[in-house]
């Protein structure tokens, strides 16, 4: 009898504990799917993404969870993975139409529309008021072309609705907007902000719209707009930007800094928002300013590695390398094992490759691989560099390893395309960027790539198709409105061609590009008036803007117009007398008249209004050189390097014309202090080497030229590797000349000198054959090359 009841006892325990624990994974659910909504609401997709893969732990199977999965991807632009969410939530849960709309949303995005419109009529079968349901066919009216009758199916479905939805408001507003409608598509937003007073697209929708206004009294509302929806979702750091840019564009600077300084105060710990600070203090407020303040930061946080790549971006932006590249060794020796590390180390090899100092950056490549294999950014730079020495397939796959991490990239999808053609597999090439503008739909690049790998194969109608659809996505991208541009030209249709750009005039009446795009096409068809035309409209749409004036005496100096180019000139001059133009152009314009004495005085004028520019000795010199005055032209190099003695392209040019007029023991000198100034400048240090190899030739000079070149051994320049190739020639070492001269004529087969080279070394070597076929290239190129008589002798002994 106690057994029994012990039994019992324990049975109804279990029992009561089992439905505990059901209970507390049910409410775990519950829990995280509605923090997941409200973190969707607040557009805070980090932790919303985080609650979601919480609640799928859980329960795998739950619908909800992937149906709020997949809005939080749509709204990151993960579109692949959106229609995956969608799509699981509709296999769980057929009934859940709120997951077939959103899968009509992105058929829509990929301009599947009868796909969008069957997975709409399965949800209007269900549910025949789905407001969400009909607010899509109306966007699917509008996808199809007829603006008007969107608008009307928006409007009556708005009327039937006893608070407007905020989809149904936003798309209504979104086509009132793409009439130019402001006015009738602020009424919408507002309207619909009575019922939902926070809705943060609601806010965003009204700032914007406000914020583009050309009516001051309507754009004042946008600041409190941008209030609001900062209040609404205060860690969303687009708003915070979006809102300083809005007081950027009208100039109101000091409003500008004050909200992104709010915006760190609100999330101190966030280093995006400092670094907005920052870049906005570096356009703004000068490099100093800037460098100043990242420098405190840094001191306030010495292991926020973001702030310290935030400064490697100044310092390059300024041409400060050396700066740059000190900061990136400081982030690798404070945790060599921490990713920031990794990046730091990727960073250094782009800067080495960059400046041709290919076996250096492969080390550094080497050691981020060695530590992490499957780090993107060193796959892509491997395969960037097999790439440069022509390893199409090997670079096929490290490329195709970066892009499985980063699906939809245009960078790695581009590189990857370019190493299957540079393989011989186009079809490989376009699987490739067809596949990505699959997984991202509306990302105008990717679908340029796709549209210039189509026109490539002269599939014009295929191409145009892509270039709408970049636009559609990216209405103002130039590079969509070039390439429309360009494949009507292709088909030899300039009218064609003239109407993309006036079709961008009436698009953007506001914006002087659409003229200027204009005006260099009638330029390039020699129809000079009609490009003047587009220019002055351009100048009187931005007076500020310099190009359209400059491109202006560009056609008329091709037209010899002297006169008329003279008076813009001068125009210019009287708008703006403290800019060192119009000086400039005097002389340019004098120089294209032939009238040298004139463009001298000119650039002598030039000299005295701004002695610390480069142009005005620069442009003297060359017109001394022309007049036959080479040491007139070389003084006044000289002046300008006393007047600017951090500048280096004085003595560069200098040196190099030393060169030319066979002052070789002055230009090694000043080469010499170039390289001394400059240790990491590869470009002097080749210079050096050649002229001592060269013009000097005796043992100690060839040594110094080797030690100068030795690090050129893994270079991808083809002139550094000829100057290391010949300075072994010089010195006896033929097979190592062989080797390398044979890297440089891979990389430049139509380098005759680099053949030139080959061809003696290869005959020195004793393969007269071989050296026969490169030196007779050199000969046959009738390029003016030294030690060609030598090279004639070589040729004729069989």
């Amino acid at each position: 009898m106690t057994l029994h009841h012990s039994l019992r006892t324990l049975a109804v325990c279990s029992a009561i504990a089992l439905l505990g624990a059901c209970s507390s994974k049910a409410d775990r659910i519950e829990s995280g799917l509605e923090k997941g909504a409200e973190y969707v609401r607040t557009a805070d997709w980090d932790k919303a993404n985080v609650e979601m893969r919480n609640v799928l732990q859980i329960d795998p199977k739950n619908a909800q969870a992937f149906y709020l999965a997949g809005q939080i991807s749509e709204a990151k632009g993960e579109i692949q993975r959106a229609f995956g969410s969608y799509s699981k939530a509709v296999e769980l849960k057929p009934e859940h139409i709120d997951a077939k709309v959103g899968l009509a949303r992105l058929y829509l995005l990929a301009a599947r529309l009868e796909d969008a419109d069957k997975s709409l009529g399965e949800v209007l079968a269900v549910d025949a008021k789905h407001a969400g349901a009909l607010t899509m066919k109306a966007a699917l009216t509008a996808r199809r072309g007829d603006t008007a009758g969107a608008i009307a199916q928006a409007t009556a479905l708005l009327a039937e609705q006893k608070q407007p939805a905020v989809d149904t408001s936003m798309l209504l507003a979104g086509l009132h907007a793409s009439k130019g409608d402001a006015v009738a598509s602020l009424a919408v937003v507002e309207r619909a902000l009575k019922a939902h007073p926070k809705n943060l697209g609601l806010l965003q929708v009204a700032a914007q719209i406000t914020a583009g206004s050309t009516d001051e009294a309507v754009r004042k509302r946008a600041v409190d707009f941008f209030r609001l929806a900062t209040e609404a979702a205060p860690k969303n750091i687009d708003l915070w930007n979006a809102w300083a840019i809005h007081h950027t564009r009208l100039n109101q600077l000091d409003l500008a800094e004050a909200v992104l300084r709010e915006s760190v105060r609100n999330q101190p710990d966030d280093s995006q928002r400092t670094l907005a600070l920052l870049d906005f203090l570096s356009s703004r407020r000068g490099t100093e300013v800037a460098e100043k303040e990242f420098l405190a930061a840094i001191a306030a946080k010495p292991k926020e590695a973001n702030l310290r790549f935030g400064l490697v971006t100044l310092y390059r932006n300024t041409n400060r390398a050396a700066d740059a590249r000190r900061v990136l060794q400081e982030i690798i020796d404070n945790d060599k094992e921490a990713p920031a590390a990794l990046t730091a180390r990727n960073q250094l090899a782009a800067d080495l490759l960059s400046t041709g100092k290919a076996a250096q950056a492969r080390a550094l490549n080497d050691e981020v691989l060695k530590t992490s294999p499957r780090d993107g950014a060193a796959l892509v730079m491997r395969g960037r560099m097999l790439l440069a020495e022509g390893d199409a397939r090997n670079a096929v796959i490290d490329l195709r390893a970066a892009a499985r991490d980063q699906p939809g990239s245009p960078e790695i999808s581009g590189l990857l395309a370019q190493a299957h053609r540079q393989a011989g597999e186009p079809q490989l090439a376009r699987e490739v960027l067809a596949d990505a503008v699959k997984f991202k739909p509306a990302n105008a690049e990717l679908r340029l790539l796709l549209a210039a790998d189509m026109a490539d194969a002269k599939e014009y109608k295929a191409a145009a198709s892509e270039i709408e659809s970049a636009l559609k996505a990216a209405p103002q991208n130039m590079r969509a409105y070039d390439m429309k541009a360009q494949l009507a030209l292709a088909q030899r249709d300039k009218a064609g061609a003239e109407a993309v750009y006036t079709s961008l005039k009436t698009q953007f009446p506001k914006d002087p590009t659409g003229y200027i795009k204009l005006g260099q096409l009638y330029a390039e068809q020699k129809k000079f008036e009609a490009a003047l035309k587009e220019y002055d409209a351009a100048s009187q749409i931005a007076p500020q803007a310099h190009t359209a004036t400059l491109s202006a005496i560009g056609v008329l100096l091709a037209q010899k117009k002297f006169d008329e180019a003279s008076k813009r000139v001068e125009a210019l001059a009287e708008k703006d007398p403290k800019s060192e133009l119009p000086h400039r152009l005097r002389a340019e314009v004098a120089v294209a008249r032939g009238n040298l004495p004139l463009a001298e005085e000119s650039y002598v004028k030039l000299i005295s209004f701004a002695p610390t520019s480069a142009g005005g000795y620069v442009g003297l010199a060359r017109v001394k050189a022309q007049r036959g005055s080479l040491p007139d032209a070389l003084a006044a190099l000289e002046q300008g390097e006393k007047a600017n003695p951090a500048e280096a392209a004085l003595p560069a040019m200098r040196a190099e014309w030393l060169t030319r007029a066979g002052r070789h023991d002055e230009a090694i000198a000043l080469y010499e202090t170039l390289h001394k100034r400059s240790p990491d400048d590869e470009a002097y240090a080749n210079n050096l080497a050649y002229l001592l190899a060269e013009t000097k030739g005796d043992k100690p000079s060839l040594e110094r030229a080797l030690t100068l070149t030795r690090g050129f051994k893994g270079s991808l320049n083809p002139g550094y590797l000829d100057t290391l190739g010949w300075t072994h020639y010089k010195l006896g070492q033929y097979d190592d000349a062989v080797s390398v001269l044979e890297r440089a004529v891979q990389r430049s087969p139509e380098g005759a000198l680099y053949q030139l080279h080959l061809g003696m070394a290869l005959h020195k070597k004793g393969d007269i054959t071989r050296a026969q076929t490169h030196l007779k290239k050199a000969i046959d190129s009738k390029a003016a090359l030294p030690n060609l008589d030598e090279a004639r002798k070589l040729l004729a002994q069989k």
